[in-house]
């Protein structure tokens, strides 16, 4: 089964470091999820764009995005 390379930090390039600081910044850590997704820099950088924009926006009260994702969790049969 193949398996896709997680970037650690050290073996960035400037370009993923300057992304994975701003995660780290906003959410305390770099998730795997980035570490794999940082094998294409440019896709970074729109998980990100993406990630901020429907998560960290106000255009819910915090309560009713976990009541979202919760649901969702639910939904899918998804028990972590």
């Amino acid at each position: 089964m193949g398996r896709i390379p997680l970037v650690e930090y050290d073996d960035a390039s400037p370009e993923v470091r300057a992304v994975y600081e701003q995660i780290a910044a906003t959410r305390g850590s770099v998730l795997n999820i980035h570490k794999g997704v940082a094998n294409h820099p440019e896709a970074l950088k729109a998980l990100f764009a993406l990630i901020s924009t429907t998560y960290r926006s106000d255009s819910l009260h915090k309560r009713h995005q976990e009541l979202a994702y919760l649901f969702t969790s639910t939904l899918n049969q998804c028990h972590y």
